[in-house]
């Protein structure tokens, strides 16, 4: 796995991303969930990532919207970011998270051996699929997803602020 600061992560993150490989147009049926995905590519052209969405069958409420940095050198996958859905979720430290909630990479977590994102916070900014998405695409600063996602778009028309 790579190694990479709270900066490096951080920095991944936030830059510039555009939506190399498009994603169907509606999630497909795998199992238990529907999903879908994306490649896309920092602005510059120096980082590569993809995005996963996926969706329970059953209970709808159950979903994720992920960013997972893939290095050039092959060092290994390092998913940043995970919106989830409404279910409990348990920090190493403990602390219960009950509700939708982020998870968020860090360095502590790739130091101690952890999955990255294994710490997770409570979750203000969505409570639906559509609305995790439009969250995700912001916070993560890609650009050009608009047009494969109408149904977030939407949704972002009548949203204030930048909780989380």
């Amino acid at each position: 796995m790579a190694e990479l600061t709270q900066d490096d992560i951080d920095n991944l993150i936030s830059c510039e991303k555009l939506v190399m490989v498009a994603p169907r147009r509606t999630l497909k049926a795998q199992n238990a969930y529907e999903e879908n995905g994306l490649q896309v590519m920092s602005v510059d052209g120096q980082y590569q990532f993809k995005i996963f969405i996926r969706r329970n069958l059953k209970l709808r409420e159950n979903f994720s919207v992920g960013l997972i940095y893939v290095p050039r050198d092959g060092s290994g996958e390092v998913r940043l970011v995970r919106c989830n859905g409404n279910h409990d979720h348990r920090n190493p430290n403990g602390d219960l998270i009950s509700g939708f909630h982020l998870h968020l990479a860090t360095e502590d977590a790739l130091e101690l051996g952890l999955k990255s994102d294994r710490y997770a916070e409570l979750a203000t900014s969505y409570a639906t699929l559509e609305e995790a998405i439009y969250y995700f695409f912001s916070y993560t600063n890609v650009t050009g997803w608009q047009e494969f996602f109408p149904d977030a778009m939407q949704w972002g028309l009548f949203r204030d602020g930048d909780n989380r």
